[in-house]
């Protein structure tokens, strides 16, 4: 009996400290504190929760615990925090980005730059560590297909690859692209939004979540529902039920 469920990741789930393989057997039994799924063949694990390194697919130390935090590998790069700030090592575990960023996170590298804090503010660096896009952001998420949603006096809008803003900083709540359409929320009501901004599934709702393949949970009051892309409701839940996500179709 296992605790909570995770993600495979190479075949592995990390789970109570060890990894199990698709049929439940473990392959590493539970010896550790902290334990991520694998990415770019390997794991940040940690012993005692203070201290991480990375772990191998046999489970052996490839990079000796001494990060406070670590973050997965993403385009050969790892974040990790190191005296309350946060930099870059490679698989080998040399330092690649100096550890000068700020914030409890920085983002993994997607289409060659990641977001990263300083002096408060957050913008987009290379593989280099040098901003690509000016930190001039509350706050930001990853690039997806192509757009990044940013903030900017607590409202958020997309800014594309260039750094240009596509759309204004307006919605309260904006999501990551995901098939040209990402979950926005404008004065307390949620629907989803194209790449322009324009609504593709009307604010009835009052908060939507990602798609999981060709479906996405919305919530209205203490009622649930399974959408489609179309804005079509295919499930309608009992009043009260939790719902995390749909099924995804395999």
């Amino acid at each position: 009996c296992f605790k909570g469920l995770g993600k495979f990741k190479h075949g592995l789930c990390s789970i109570n400290g060890g990894f199990i393989d698709h049929s439940g057997k473990w392959l590493m039994e539970p010896r550790f504190l902290v334990a991520d799924n694998f990415s770019e063949g390997c794991a940040f694990a940690s012993l005692d929760g203070e201290t991480f390194g990375f772990i191998d697919l046999r489970g052996d130390p490839v990079i000796q615990p001494r990060f406070q935090q670590c973050r997965q590998f993403s385009e050969g790069l790892a974040g990790v925090c190191r005296d309350e700030r946060w930099g870059y090592i490679d698989h080998r575990g040399e330092i690649r980005i100096p550890h000068v960023f700020e914030a409890v996170r920085v983002q993994g590298f997607r289409y060659g730059v990641a977001g990263a804090q300083i002096d408060g503010r957050w913008g987009f660096i290379d593989h280099y560590g040098n901003f690509v896009i000016k930190p001039g952001y509350e706050d930001l998420k990853s690039f997806s297909e192509g757009y990044s949603p940013v903030q900017r006096n607590r409202k958020w809008g997309l800014i594309n690859l260039d750094g240009s803003l596509v759309v204004d900083c307006q919605f309260d709540e904006l999501g990551e692209l995901d098939g040209g359409m990402a979950s926005a929320r404008l004065n307390g009501k949620a629907g989803f939004v194209s790449a322009s901004g324009s609504w593709v599934i009307q604010p009835a709702f009052d908060r939507c979540y990602r798609f999981f393949g060709e479906l996405a949970v919305a919530r209205k009051g203490d009622t649930y529902y399974y959408l489609r892309r179309n804005g079509q409701t295919v499930w309608t839940s009992e009043p009260g039920a939790m719902v995390q996500s749909p099924p995804v179709a395999s």
